[in-house]
């Protein structure tokens, strides 16, 4: 390393060294890493900043294009192209490991696309990101959907409509994401699946079909966002599924078998009375059909107001499974009336809770049910193994203060209850200072409702 001085007016001489280029001395791998992170464009662009990096994205594994990087005029969306079919010229023989394409707006040629995705399917490509909006005419590429190297495949088509060109081949494939797509027909959909006999992570979000049916043996995570608008039919079959996301209507029927393996939902269920058709009966089966299919989780989140209809109905016992394994609620209900009784109900259900958390939310007067009085817990119920509680935007309303009461003086034996106030309640706390009185009693309401149960803490977060 060179070294240079520097002199000073009563300073003396000081030495430095002249830095050197460090990251050009590291290896190919890392570089390449490095490389990963950044568009192609740039990636090209900096290799001027080293005589090494010059040809060193020739063979950079990633390769990531966007129609973004350029302007929209027809003149921008030339470069763009011929950007790609230059990059893909220059490269070198080595194997290409991820490819990212986003190609919007109009002007899209999809022979140019299919030759370019022709090209990284030669080169061994085991993941493949796709952003393009697709016509009811047009088909991707068939090469994407017989790649036998293919581990990841992420499709966002934007609205727009897939139909598989043929045959699915996709031995390797461990990871699919569709997203904002229409599938043509259901065939289509289900050749789609049973060409991915290794599947382990399947998403499906806004996507239309009018019927899914999912059996996969390998499968150990799924999410489904179901628009709301979609008439559509679910059937779920994975004997190896720990973690199922799901949002839907209640009309949209879901059929859940088979879940031996599953430790963990997430489970939306929502209903509108305006545009919902289906009788009472039929929607109450569905929704106890769901349950019963989730009986076996650890850790259960839910938010719905159809779960109200549900765990208020009479004979609650005989519509509820028994969650022998649950430790993890977390409930997105309104602590009004209706919802108490359902939460109660669940509870019931639930003999070995450890840890309870409910998210409030204001329901939607056409989602309220009319119902009776709050339920009491029978001394038979206990949760012996609650530890902690939490309820979010809370606001110290009487059906609240009542359902504090109702747990701490019947099943609690928990560490901890947490109370976090909603920003109005909180608001008016802190003007207690300013002398309201109404605030007052319901800050000392809630803290004597706290310190006269049986918990050994409980605190007012």
């Amino acid at each position: 390393m060179s070294i240079g001085r520097i002199e000073g007016s009563g300073c003396g001489t000081m030495e430095i060294g002249r830095s050197r280029d460090r990251i050009s001395e590291l290896p190919d791998a890392i570089l390449h890493h490095i490389f990963s992170f950044l568009p192609t464009r740039q990636l090209v662009e900096a290799s001027i900043l080293s005589k090494r990096w010059a040809h060193l994205w020739e063979s950079t594994p990633t390769l990531s294009f966007s129609s973004d990087d350029f302007d929209s005029t027809m003149d921008g969306r030339r470069r763009f192209t011929n950007f790609i079919d230059t990059v893909l010229l220059l490269r070198d023989a080595s194997d290409i490991s991820t490819v990212r394409l986003r190609w919007t707006g109009e002007g899209k040629d999809l022979e140019q696309a299919d030759r370019w995705l022709r090209f990284v399917v030669k080169r061994n490509v085991k993941r493949l990101e796709l952003q393009m909006h697709l016509y009811i005419d047009e088909i991707l590429p068939s090469c994407i959907f017989n790649c036998q190297s293919l581990q990841v495949l992420k499709l966002e088509v934007m609205c727009g409509f897939i139909g598989l060109p043929g045959p699915v081949s996709l031995p390797k494939l461990k990871r699919l994401e569709v997203s904002y797509a229409e599938f043509l027909d259901d065939d289509s959909l289900k050749d789609l699946l049973s060409g991915c006999p290794l599947l382990q992570v399947l998403s499906f979000e806004h996507c239309y079909f009018t019927s899914l049916e999912i059996c996969s043996p390998e499968l150990k995570s799924l999410e489904l966002y179901v628009p709301d608008d979609a008439d559509t039919t679910i059937r779920i079959s994975a004997p190896k599924l720990l973690s199922l996301t799901y949002w839907g209507m209640v009309f949209q029927e879901l059929t859940l078998m088979n879940l031996s393996s599953l430790t963990y939902a997430s489970v939306c269920l929502f209903f509108n009375s305006l545009n919902d058709d289906i009788e009472d009966t039929d929607r109450c089966r569905r929704i106890s059909n769901v349950l019963t299919g989730l009986h076996n989780v650890e850790s259960l989140e839910f938010l719905s107001g159809a779960f109200k209809f549900l765990l208020q109905m009479r004979d609650r016992s005989q519509s509820l499974p028994l969650f022998r394994n649950l430790k993890h609620l977390r409930a997105g209900i309104s602590l009004d009336k209706d919802g108490i009784t359902g939460i109660t109900s669940l509870l019931q259900c639930s003999p070995n809770l450890e840890f309870l958390v409910i998210d409030q939310y204001k329901v939607p007067q056409n989602l309220c049910v009319e119902g009776g009085s709050i339920a009491t817990m029978p001394d038979s119920t206990r949760l012996c193994h609650l530890r902690v509680v939490e309820i979010n935007n809370f606001g110290a309303t009487e059906h609240e203060l009542s359902f504090v009461k109702l747990l701490s003086g019947n099943i609690f034996s928990a560490e901890k209850v947490a109370l976090v106030p909603s920003k109005k309640t909180e608001n008016q706390v802190m003007m207690h200072a300013d002398g309201s009185s109404s605030t007052t009693i319901q800050h000392e309401e809630i803290q004597g409702l706290l310190t006269s149960s049986s918990l050994p803490h409980a605190g007012l977060q």
